[in-house]
């Protein structure tokens, strides 16, 4: 699957695209890989992701192309050489920094965050996970014990019982490995530092 197709697999059922009602369009092509690719960058382009692409591509990869793979999979779960702070899971919660705690929904928090999770078993179009979520831990957010949850199998063609697998409000977007899901533990835990320091900080102030 090529940067593009792996763009819309995290994104097409994203709030912003479901408010720009691009949702099925990205969907078609991220199942598909056919349509009018400039079309799709600029169904991309409205739900702010195109920044961080583009910085990621410049200061990591010295490439042009903002959609090649290496680029699109480091934003939504790491990479060993991505630098600075612009994966999905901080740019998502960074916004939120001044919120007080209890105007903070960690439901809503899990929902747009990228998780891993192991595949307990395949239903249909559903698959039964476990997972860390995202809870309040007195003031701070942090990441809780695992979980199990239903999430909708939506990607890849074929899953399996025992699989890794990464989603997005709460669907499933890549079987993953080991290594993968430990980095995207890390650089979750890493955000969460972050931005509960931050949080401090500008408490403090």
């Amino acid at each position: 699957m090529d940067g593009l197709r792996l763009a819309c697999v995290y994104s097409w059922n994203c709030e912003k695209a479901r408010l720009f009602k691009v949702s099925d369009l990205l969907l078609d092509f991220a199942k598909s890989g056919r349509g009018d690719e400039n079309l799709i960058k600029k169904a991309l382009a409205l739900l702010d992701t195109d920044e961080f692409y583009q910085k990621i591509a410049r200061d990591n990869f010295r490439e042009g192309d903002m959609f090649n793979k290496r680029t699109v999979s480091s934003y939504w779960r790491g990479s060993p050489v991505l630098t600075g702070s612009i994966w999905h899971n901080y740019t998502t919660i960074e916004p939120i920094i001044k919120l007080p705690i209890e105007a903070i929904d960690a439901d809503m928090i899990n929902e747009c965050l990228v998780h891993a999770g192991m595949v307990e078993s395949v239903k249909d179009g559903v698959l039964e996970i476990k997972y860390r979520p995202i809870v309040k831990k007195e003031k701070e957010l942090a990441i809780g014990s695992y979980a199990r949850r239903s999430i909708d199998r939506v990607f890849p063609d074929s899953v399996s019982e025992g699989d890794l697998v990464a989603f997005h409000f709460f669907s499933s977007t890549e079987v993953i490995s080991d290594n993968d899901a430990a980095r995207l533990a890390n650089i979750t835990e890493f955000s969460l530092k972050k931005f509960n320091g931050e949080r401090k900080n500008n408490i403090k102030n």
